[in-house]
């Protein structure tokens, strides 16, 4: 499914009205500032409310990495159904949609290692938590 498939892609061709997508450049920018105010608040949250705890015992990530994964993918899914007809007039959008999870990715890096930090035992709580591994899953 993606987003304007309901304009009868059969007759996409015989459309009277050309580049219709470029009215809403604008529109689809501006969602992707709010998707990204609205992802750091969520991510701010999701650590904020992280035990530091696995999520299963055959995994070493807490809560808040599923949470921060999640609101990546809603965002690939917005970009897949959005299908933007203009592969040329997309690379503003995928650009800053990448520099968008980019800026998510350090601001959660950066708040898990204020929360890490103020538990006291920064040494201890690494070994025990987050032990770092070179194996691929």
């Amino acid at each position: 499914c993606s987003l304007g498939s309901g304009l009868s892609p059969e007759d996409c061709g015989r459309f009277q009205i050309s580049q219709f997508h470029t009215w809403f450049h604008r529109g689809v920018a501006q969602w992707l500032d709010i998707a990204l105010y609205k992802a750091l608040q969520r991510i701010h949250k999701a650590v904020e409310l992280d035990q530091l705890e696995p999520v299963d015992v055959s995994v070493k990530y807490s809560s808040s990495a599923v949470d921060t994964l999640a609101i990546y993918y809603q965002i690939k899914i917005f970009w897949q159904q959005l299908s933007w007809p203009d592969v040329e007039g997309s690379y503003t959008f995928v650009a800053k949609i990448i520099d968008d999870i980019c800026r998510c990715s350090v601001f959660y890096a950066d708040k898990m290692s204020k929360k890490v930090d103020g538990m006291g035992e920064t040494q201890s709580i690494y070994e025990k938590k987050f032990e770092v591994t070179t194996e691929v899953s």
